[in-house]
């Protein structure tokens, strides 16, 4: 339920909201019911998923919030098709990983009328999804979101580059779903697979931002004080995730880890806090949803220590130091940022208490 919620509540939703905020979206009416369908889907699988997991209620509102999802994609498609930017592209490629990764989901059912329910493929399919969804989807998207927001000068000097790269890291999101397998009776191969594109993204990455001679400190200095130090924070959260992702093709390293569920925990926030929320975060602030107030920057604070304290208790309880107190801060980090996140929000002058946004909707 928690899973869901993140993934399809708070960073799809959130997701689709930035695309559409950039594009001249076509069929209005078609994309709000389709928005309202995949809302009402999500709080659906809220309710069903701790009853019966992955049983058919859930799958059926999976199902449903695929549909609608589909729908959105197709009108973003449309609506965008003209636009052969960088960012784009990346953009585009991200909302194929999310259609992609719907197959996941629809394979459960099959595999569990098959008799392999407890078989290596169940968890194939729901490591598909998962791999392809935060990998592709999100990785891809908001990276593609982050190049389209950047300052002309910054998409000037890397215009070349990316036009050359964004294919390869296409490749390499394909590849790194081998690193979901390795311990699930597959080796070298797979090691080798997944490394090969986990180095490549992390080389992709290292070169679009640092590459000598090149402007590259302009794309942080062009988003403001505020979003500058929130996509400074995405951007060590990426960075940081890419090394853990080809430390983890090393057999040792994986088979470690794999026996470690706060690592695997500690490692999914990295991703879906430190690097995807600060990110849509910060974007939220750079297209005016989310505008400087006096309260904006300590809540802005507030949710990124929440996050460092929940890393670090998770990270101390592998090392197996203050174990007694590893419940009460997960506890607390969760509280903190859950009062962070709710200061950003209702605290400054986000939509929601925006009456000129109000009255666009």
């Amino acid at each position: 339920m928690h899973s869901h919620l993140m993934f399809l509540g708070w960073i799809t939703l959130a997701l689709f909201l930035l695309i559409m905020d950039k594009l001249p979206v076509k069929n209005t009416r078609t994309a709000k019911w389709a928005l309202f369908i995949f809302q009402v889907s999500v709080l659906s699988l809220a309710l069903s998923f701790p009853s019966s997991g992955y049983g058919l209620l859930s799958v059926t509102f999976l199902g449903i919030n695929m549909a609608s999802a589909f729908v959105i994609a197709f009108i973003i498609f449309r609506s965008g098709a003209s636009m052969k930017t960088p960012g784009w592209k990346m953009i585009r490629a991200g909302l194929f990983f999310m259609l992609l990764s719907g197959l996941g989901p629809l394979a459960l059912g099959p595999v569990a009328a098959m008799g392999l329910k407890n078989t290596v493929w169940y968890d194939f399919s729901v490591y598909f999804y998962l791999h392809f969804q935060y990998n592709g989807w999100f990785f891809l998207t908001l990276t593609g979101l982050v190049i389209a927001a950047a300052p002309p000068s910054w998409l000037t000097d890397k215009s070349s580059l990316l036009n050359k790269t964004w294919i390869a890291l296409v490749i390499s999101v394909i590849l790194t779903y081998s690193l979901s397998v390795i311990n699930r009776g597959y080796t070298l191969a797979f090691n080798i697979l997944g490394g090969v594109g986990a180095i490549a993204q992390l080389v992709i990455i290292l070169v679009i931002l640092f590459r000598p001679g090149s402007r590259g400190t302009d794309a942080m200095q062009g988003f403001g004080k505020n979003m500058g130090m929130l996509f400074g924070f995405s951007l060590i959260a990426l960075i940081v995730k890419m090394v853990l992702q080809v430390l983890s093709a090393f057999p040792v390293l994986a088979g470690f880890a794999f026996g470690q569920r706060n690592i695997i925990v500690a490692y999914l926030h990295l991703v879906l806090i430190g690097f995807v929320s600060f990110g849509v975060i910060a974007l939220y602030h750079e297209i005016g949803w989310f505008r400087n107030s006096p309260g904006y920057s300590i809540a802005v604070s507030i949710f990124a220590a929440g996050f460092f304290l929940n890393e670090f208790a998770l990270l101390v309880s592998v090392a197996g130091g203050i174990t007694i107190l590893i419940p009460k801060l997960l506890f607390a980090a969760a509280l903190i940022m859950t009062l962070g996140i709710a200061g950003i929000v209702f605290a400054t002058r986000s939509p929601l208490n925006n009456r000129e946004y109000k009255a666009g909707l």
